[in-house]
């Protein structure tokens, strides 16, 4: 006996709503803020604020477990269907917020990390853009001496805020033979002393990277 589908309708499960409860202290506030004329995802600007908070915050607070130091640093994945769940809308309420410090505070006093783009598609990408200055000894003829000079001021900010689109891609350059973007990625994120064992490899102290 065949059923008749003519009256049947799919169950369309009802979206979910972020708890409340995540909205706390100036993260909340600001989420109920961004989202009030907005069709931005509030959990989707939530996890896009505390990236980008954690990146501002730099190498400086942590909290010990165990041996281990934990450091505000944050990696996030914000998915959705493409061109309709409206994911790069969250990040424009960060963005205006935290680049909107320039203009309030003078570089004495506060400077905001540097944020791109992306997009992530090699490990020594990030490297070369957090990597430490690169000194080299010089015989100098007049004085017959030797001296240090810096051949390459490296970067004077280790704090970059990367908002990568296409996780996609970032995910896809992962599985290229040889590449070390992941585990740059995750190196950066133990806020380890790291490098490369290739020929162009840079040393980096202290670069925390913060992906979105």
């Amino acid at each position: 006996m065949e059923r008749d589908i003519s009256q049947w309708e799919p169950d369309i499960l009802k979206w979910p709503s972020l708890n409340l409860v995540a909205l706390h202290g100036i993260a909340g506030d600001f989420v109920r803020l961004a989202t009030r004329k907005s069709e931005a995802d509030p959990a989707a600007v939530l996890a896009t604020f505390l990236v980008r908070f954690a990146c501002e915050v730099g190498p400086g607070p942590y909290l010990m477990v165990g041996d281990s130091k934990h450091y505000a640093r944050i990696n996030a994945a914000i998915v959705g269907d493409t061109s309709k769940a409206r994911k790069g809308t969250s990040h424009g309420p960060v963005a205006r917020c935290f680049d909107g410090l320039i203009s309030l505070y003078s570089q004495e006093r506060y400077v905001v990390a540097h944020s791109t783009p992306g997009p992530l598609s090699s490990g020594e990408g990030l490297m070369f853009a957090l990597r430490d200055p690169v000194e080299k000894a010089v015989f100098d003829k007049n004085t017959k001496e030797t001296v240090i000079k810096i051949v390459d001021p490296g970067a004077s900010d280790k704090r970059l805020f990367v908002c990568d689109e296409e996780l996609g891609g970032a995910l896809s350059c992962t599985k290229r033979e040889g590449s070390t973007l992941s585990a740059t990625i995750r190196c950066a994120w133990t806020m380890a002393i790291w490098t490369l064992s290739q020929k162009t490899a840079r040393l980096l102290r202290q670069a925390p990277i913060s992906p979105l």
